[in-house]
């Protein structure tokens, strides 16, 4: 049975993830060009879709395989 439920991501999840530091990952969420986090009600922490850092890894990939 396939599983519906997203996972959410802290900080230093995608950090370890994706390579990159927290002032950098949150200078690239300025600029648009990498996924915002989000904010679930009552939920005082910031979390990030892990579809969404996947998505954006496996773009990240193709980039450097195109060039």
């Amino acid at each position: 049975m396939p599983d519906n439920h997203e996972c959410l991501l802290r900080i230093h999840h995608v950090i370890e993830r994706v390579g990159l530091s927290r002032s950098t990952i949150y200078r690239m969420v300025a600029r648009g060009a990498f996924p915002a986090p989000r904010r679930p009600a009552g939920v005082s922490v910031a979390v990030w879709s892990a579809s969404e850092i996947d998505l954006w890894i496996q773009a990240a990939l193709n980039r450097r395989e195109r060039a």
